[in-house]
């Protein structure tokens, strides 16, 4: 009977380790296949979707609303990488315009304004500053 348990022991241990060993190497060939996939992700078109926006098309087949401006900004192109990097330098591109945007409105309405003044109506984060150096910079703002 003890030669029966440890025999079943012994099966029963070998087969829990290649059953781990299995799904350890199956996991791993998935994690390395999804990476190869988001590493080799590109823009496959572009296609206008209203005034002020495009739409992406990815080699994964996803689809990405984003501002024309920001992406003509950025250097989105055909066969173009898409990664986190390309999503995130859009993003920030996205609300430096929107900000600009805002800050000429604001200018439109107000007439002249000091830089101060405009940078506190913006919020005074660190993107009003940036915008109110550009201003500045291009004879917007005093």
């Amino acid at each position: 009977m003890k030669t029966a348990k440890k025999t079943a022991k012994k099966i029963s241990k070998k087969a829990t380790t290649k059953v781990a060993t299995k799904v350890a190497t199956k996991t791993a060939k998935k994690t390395v296949k999804k990476t190869a996939t988001i590493a080799a992700t590109k823009i496959t078109a572009i296609t206008p979707s209203g005034s002020a926006q495009w739409t992406l098309t990815l080699s994964n087949g996803t689809k990405v609303k984003v501002a024309a401006a920001a992406a003509q900004t950025v250097g989105v192109r055909v066969n173009g990488a898409w990664s986190d990097a390309v999503a995130t330098r859009l993003a920030k591109s996205a609300d430096d315009q929107k900000a600009f945007t805002k800050a000429m409105q604001l200018l439109a309405r107000s007439g002249a304004m000091t830089r101060a003044t405009l940078e506190t109506k913006l919020g005074s984060d660190a993107r009003a500053k940036q915008t109110g150096a550009a201003l500045v910079a291009n004879g917007w703002v005093s």
